[in-house]
């Protein structure tokens, strides 16, 4: 019973509207919904974890070049802005992983609203920073890695991130709880496009056993173009539906989105333990 009053503290966009009641179909949803984001924060949690031991560990110690071994846009001599913008991306995404599952915590946020607060400020501030630093790694110099498709997909979801965290943060200083919520779970969705990306590649990778639709040598392709814009759009559109059936789905809709959960729950787990195998550990 736990369990079913956290996830739905989480997900509940208003508390009572009109003509809504709560039924078992719902609490069921609520439950779906809670399970993949515990699987989704695990996940994250270990990119995370990649993150610090790939690229911390050696930028604290000054061996910034070491990071060309794994990105392929790294550190260009020489090149102050994009250096800089190289660094604040890593060392925040770290921040960002462990922020952004902490806020998702009902107890965190219903227990102690302070440390929620100044958690979500830091999310906040350190994801516009980041997206900012993006589009300077994305349109530098040298003009990121991939094709101009994959550039302007990535700047959608840059713009988002920027979109969502101004709303999220407003809605908050206002008190517009409801409200900000809402935006505070899209602005979460968005600033994990990079995480999806790499684990949608990774179960596509899995399910064919070769690169379909894309070239691995330049890094381009159809397949690389879709999962550009389909790492943020895609979660924002499941979100929305989510958010229609639990205000207004009748119970059958209600236990066909729980259905879609489970699957999308599986293909999260699946896509986080394939990007674990093909591009996290090996590289450990």
């Amino acid at each position: 019973m736990n369990t079913l009053n956290s996830s739905q503290k989480v997900f509940e966009f208003n508390q009572s509207p009109p003509s809504f009641r709560t039924t078992y179909a719902k609490k069921l949803l609520n439950v779906a919904a809670y399970t993949w984001v515990v699987t989704a924060v695990i996940g994250q949690l270990f990119f995370a974890l990649y993150v610090t031991v790939e690229f911390l560990f050696s930028g604290i110690k000054g061996n910034f070049s070491e990071w060309n071994n794994q990105l392929p846009t790294g550190f260009v001599p020489g090149d102050t802005l994009i250096n800089l913008a190289l660094i604040l991306h890593m060392y925040l995404a770290v921040g960002i992983l462990i922020a952004g599952g902490l806020q998702l915590w009902p107890r965190l946020r219903n227990n102690h609203p302070m440390w929620h607060r100044w958690i979500g400020r830091f999310y906040i501030t350190a994801v516009i920073l980041t997206a900012c630093g993006g589009l300077i790694l994305t349109w530098g110099d040298d003009g990121g890695v991939g094709d101009p498709t994959q550039h302007i997909g990535i700047t959608g979801n840059a713009i988002l991130i920027l979109v969502f965290a101004t709303l999220a943060g407003f809605t908050a200083y206002k008190k517009q709880f409801h409200q900000h919520r809402w935006w505070a779970l899209r602005l979460y969705l968005v600033v994990n496009g990079v995480w999806f990306f790499r684990i949608g590649l990774s179960l596509w990778l899995m399910i064919h056993q070769e690169p379909v639709g894309f070239d691995p040598e330049t890094f381009t392709g159809p397949t690389l173009s879709v999962i550009s814009f389909a790492s943020y759009l895609f979660p924002l559109f499941i979100l929305e539906l989510y958010r229609l059936v639990q205000l207004y789905g009748q119970t059958t809709m209600q236990y066909l989105a729980t259905t879609t959960m489970v699957l999308l729950t599986l293909a999260t787990l699946a896509g986080s333990i394939s990007a674990a195998m093909i591009i996290w550990l090996p590289e450990m």
